[in-house]
C-alpha cells in the first residue's frame, strides 16, 4: 500500500503520540517533534501542533482509542439508570485493558518483525533526550 506524503506524516505523528502515551510521557509539540526528528521523519509543521492540542492528555488518547469510528452513529438505546452506568463504566474499563493488552501484543510482534531487519538499531528504554543523543551519535558521530 502506497501512502501519500500527507498520509505518511499523519501516520508518523500518530505513532509518535502513541509512543509518548505508552511511555507515559507528556504529549506536547516539543516531545512529538523530538520523536519525529529522532526517527528521521519530516512532517508538515502543523501536524505536531494539531495532534498535541487534540491529544494533550492520556485520557484524550484513551478516549480516541476506545471510540471506534469516531463520533458518528446513533446510540444503543436508553441507559438503564444507575445500574446501566455502573455496567457501562465496567465495560469501558474492560475495553481499555483489552486495548492496552492488544497494543502491547502488537508491539511485541512488530519487535519480532523488525528485529530481523539489519538496518534497525535497537536502543534501550530511556528518557527522550538520552535516546536522541544515542541516535545522533550512532548515525552522525559513528561511535
Amino acid at each position: 500500500m502506497d501512502l501519500t506524503a500527507e498520509q505518511k506524516g499523519e501516520l508518523a505523528t500518530s505513532l509518535a503520540v502513541l509512543a509518548l502515551y505508552d511511555g507515559e510521557a507528556e504529549i506536547n509539540t516539543e516531545q512529538i517533534n523530538a520523536l519525529l526528528n529522532a526517527t528521521n521523519n519530516t512532517v508538515e509543521p502543523y501536524l505536531p501542533v494539531l495532534f498535541a492540542n487534540f491529544l494533550s492528555s492520556p485520557e484524550k488518547v484513551m478516549e480516541l482509542i476506545c471510540t471506534p469510528g469516531g463520533s458518528g452513529g446513533g446510540g444503543g438505546g436508553a441507559g438503564g439508570g444507575a445500574e446501566g452506568g455502573a455496567e457501562e463504566a465496567q465495560a469501558e474499563e474492560e475495553a481499555k485493558e483489552e486495548t492496552k493488552r492488544a497494543t502491547r501484543q502488537y508491539a511485541r510482534r512488530q519487535e519480532t518483525w523488525f528485529s530481523r531487519d539489519e538496518r534497525i538499531t535497537w536502543v534501550k528504554k530511556a528518557p527522550i533526550s538520552q535516546l536522541v543523543s544515542t541516535i545522533i551519535s550512532s548515525t552522525i558521530g559513528g561511535t
